[in-house]
């Protein structure tokens, strides 16, 4: 739920803030039209279903890349339980490793 509402929220903000803007990231049905034939082929595609309220809307070839890219990291359930298993292990041995050195009572005393 909550990384549906951040994705929806960064849509609103582009809606409000990037959509025919200077930067010529997102441009509306409006401005698409406007450019030259050329141009509207090679440098915009236009965000079909699955955008939310960006649907409609078109964006700049490499942003289309960018939002549409899937993060290696992300890789599903396998991914993120051996991520917690080696996070997990990880944990334990820093834990063992520090009871070793700095919370035994023989390397204070060492000093």
């Amino acid at each position: 739920m909550a990384e549906f509402r951040a994705v929806d929220d960064f849509n609103k903000y582009i809606n409000n803030n990037l959509v025919d803007g200077e930067s010529g990231m997102f441009l509306s049905q409006e401005a698409f039209d406007l450019l030259p034939e050329i141009q509207k082929r090679t440098n915009y595609t236009k965000l079909e279903k699955g955008f939310g309220s960006l649907e409609g809307l078109y964006a700049n070839n490499r942003v289309y890349k960018d939002i549409t890219t899937r993060v290696n990291g992300d890789a599903g359930t396998m991914g993120n339980l051996s991520r917690a298993l080696y996070s997990g292990f990880l944990r334990a041995k820093g834990i063992s490793q520090a009871s070793k050195t700095i919370y035994s009572p023989v390397t204070q005393v060492r000093t």
